[in-house]
């Protein structure tokens, strides 16, 4: 192979497929070992803790019962003691001998207090109860050291009472933890190898007995050390891991035993506990490791032998690389993936042998194209964003921009103040979606001027049919047909003229026949309500022609019709009327075929709002503001007052509010009157189809 070309074998492609396969492999087996072993582990977490659970269960039914039974003796032989046997210490002793069942529940002894605690017979002082004295209740001892025996022990003890069921003693029985006891019975057996049984008294924090002996009376660790132990003490039943006060991690399960408050607890090492799993582990890393090692080889042998075909090719190509002689098709040993790529490249041979053949033909057109580009019309080639490409000689004479000019240039640049930005939009939309544009336009020159051009634009499109580039070409039509667009355009300025002056005529008129209804109410005031009702609507309809009239032909903004109809309202009814427009507000223009309908309904309700609580307070607030929705519009228009609480009667005139629901628009238009404490509020909101955001002008 040809130097410089050789490929290490750590390079190649062989070692690295094989290593990402390698790769693969190790991390699926390695989680799937990791996944099992945590799943096993939980498996085995819950059902020893289970099964630990049934076993304290037992256990702490056992000791409760163990414990009842022996209450209830000490129940028993207090309910037969009477005053003779209280009332003498010879007589009590011999009482008690003569009930041996209690020296068989109690080996640390039975004694019996009077009520001012001093023992009458057996036992030390300390064994005591003070419940069963104070209270008058049965009660089991907390564990302790007892001075006299010098062992640790823990006290039974019930209330003595006469005929009468007064408190004159307690009858206690002590048992020794340090002898052979019933608990000794139960807790003995241990709990697999390394484990055993805990016995607790949890309102002490320390060890009643357990399994191992040498824990008797352990004091446990203060509250936060072990957070399973802290959760056994606060009365939680069930199975955990954590650490044990030994210091080794335990699994552990607690049940309570009700009668005493203690709880029986059973711990078990994790070593032991989970022995299976960890073996199980050990087994699954030695399998892991031996069908890695499989793996690797299986995949080496066989990206070896697949990809064969494609080294001997590159060494052959490299062969050829050195020779003087053409390319030769390499020989296909498979038809796979390899024998594919072969056969592409000897595909490729054949094509670019096609192509050398062609390539003066292909030279001789591009010579053609290039002497028809350089033609008398002015030829330009965009892109699909509308940036120059290339221009030829007769565009620079048209236009006086060179070449270099408008290279990556916006054809913005020959943009005219002659057409509004809706033209151009249109111009773009039609060659884009026609796939041509033919028509006649304004263009400026570099030096400023404008010139008439007649434009033919054609959409260039790949296969997928999307637009890549624009073709345009220019011809300079400086006499011809534009000069009849300019006249009819000024025809167009003259009869928008004509248009707004009709306008302006009308609206002289109606405010002549507002005065005339005016004096008409003057004369006759008990019609001048109504009278005036009507001087508002021909002043609405008369802003209207008003605004109609302007510089601008047919377009009414929303909020000039507002400001005008609140002023005249003002200065009909002389009471002040504030309007709040912000000042950056976008003008909306009401659509022409609704603007009457909207001056009346406007007129209504702002003269509505001056009747009804305006004049009485003398101030009516109007604000415009920016809708929820796009493009529109709320007006709220606030009074004083309050809504009347029944409707119009039937058959009323449509006045006020009925008549603004007749003229409100169908679509884009809604009305709503709230009260909000004193004071009246209508809402008032236009959306499209009824106004429309205004576009600015270009400057």
């Amino acid at each position: 192979m040809q130097k410089g070309l050789t490929v290490s074998s750590f390079n190649s492609i062989r070692t690295r497929v094989a290593a990402a396969m390698l790769a693969i492999f190790l991390v699926s087996i390695w989680s799937l070992s990791y996944v099992v072993s945590v799943m096993l582990k939980k498996d085995m977490e819950r059902l020893l803790g289970s099964q630990q659970v049934s076993t304290v269960s037992m256990l702490a039914a056992n000791i409760n019962q163990e414990l009842t039974v022996r209450l209830e003796a000490l129940k028993t032989v207090a309910a037969t003691m009477g005053p003779d046997v209280l009332g003498s210490s010879a007589a009590l002793q011999t009482f008690l001998k003569d009930r041996p069942v209690l020296r068989g529940f109690f080996n640390g002894g039975v004694m019996v207090c009077r009520t001012d605690a001093m023992a009458v017979a057996e036992a030390p002082l300390a064994a005591c109860q003070a419940i069963a004295l104070q209270r008058g209740l049965s009660s089991i001892g907390p564990p302790f050291m007892d001075k006299t025996l010098a062992a640790p022990v823990f006290g039974m003890s019930t209330p003595i009472v006469d005929a009468q069921g007064r408190l004159v003693g307690a009858l206690a029985g002590m048992t020794d933890l340090s002898k052979p006891g019933f608990l000794d019975a139960l807790l003995a057996t241990g709990y697999g190898k390394s484990g055993g049984y805990v016995l607790v008294a949890p309102q002490h924090r320390r060890v009643v007995t357990a399994s191992d002996k040498s824990r008797t009376m352990e004091v446990l660790p203060a509250p936060g050390t072990h957070p399973l132990l802290d959760r056994f003490i606060s009365g939680y039943e069930g199975y955990g891991l954590g650490r044990s006060p030994l210091g080794s991690d335990v699994l552990a399960s607690a049940k309570r035993v009700p009668l005493a408050g203690w709880y029986v607890a059973a711990v078990l090492s994790t070593e032991e506990a989970f022995a299976p799993v960890y073996a199980l582990q050990q087994h699954m890393l030695l399998a892991t490791l031996v069908l890695t090692l499989l793996a690797g080889a299986l995949a080496w042998w066989m990206l070896k032998r697949q990809l064969a075909p494609m080294l001997d090719a590159a060494h052959m190509l490299a062969t050829m690389s050195q020779a003087d002689q053409p390319p030769q098709p390499l020989p296909i040993a498979r038809y796979d993936e390899v024998g594919q790529l072969i056969s592409g490249f000897n595909h490729l041979l054949k094509t670019l042998a096609q192509r050398d053949k062609v390539a003066k033909d292909h030279e001789e057109a591009l010579r053609i194209a290039a002497v028809a580009f350089e033609s008398q019309v002015g030829i330009v080639v965009t892109d699909a964003n509308h940036r120059f490409l290339r221009v030829n000689r007769a565009f620079t004479q048209i236009t006086g921009y060179e070449p270099l000019q408008t290279q990556g240039e916006s054809v913005a640049l020959l943009g005219s103040d002659q057409h509004c930005p809706s033209f151009y939009e249109a111009v773009w939309r039609d060659a884009k979606h026609l796939g041509v544009w033919q028509g006649d336009m304004w263009i400026k020159r570099r030096t400023g001027t404008d010139c008439p051009v007649r434009i033919s634009i054609s959409a260039v499109k790949n296969e997928a049919g999307e637009v890549t580039h624009y073709v345009g070409n220019i011809t300079d039509a400086t006499d011809s047909q534009l000069k009849e667009q300019q006249r009819l355009k000024n025809e167009a300025v003259h009869r928008d003229a004509l248009v707004r002056e009709v306008h302006h005529r009308i609206k002289n008129n109606l405010q002549g026949i507002t005065g005339m209804l005016r004096q008409f109410a003057q004369k006759h005031p008990e019609i001048a309500e109504p009278m005036q009702q009507a001087i508002g609507q021909v002043r609405g309809i008369s802003v209207i022609h008003g605004l109609q009239g302007r510089a601008s032909p047919s377009r009414v903004r929303l909020c000039e019709l507002t400001g005008a109809i609140a002023e005249g309202v003002q200065d009909l009814w002389q009471t002040p009327i504030v309007m709040d427009i912000p000042a950056d507000w976008r003008p909306r223009t009401v659509t022409e075929r609704e603007a009457v309908p909207i001056a009346l309904v406007l007129n209504e309700l702002i003269l509505n709002a001056v009747k009804h609580g305006g004049r009485a307070v003398g101030h009516v607030a109007i604000t415009l503001r920016e809708g929820p929705q796009a493009e529109s519009v709320q007006i709220r228009i606030r009074n004083a007052g309050h809504l009347a609480d029944t409707a119009a009667p039937t058959g009323a005139p449509q006045c006020g509010l009925q008549l603004v629901s007749a003229l409100m628009p169908r679509h884009g238009a809604h009305v709503l009157t709230e009260q909000h404490g004193g004071d009246v509020v209508t809402l008032l909101e236009f959306a499209p189809p009824v106004i429309f955001l205004e576009l600015k002008e270009p400057a």
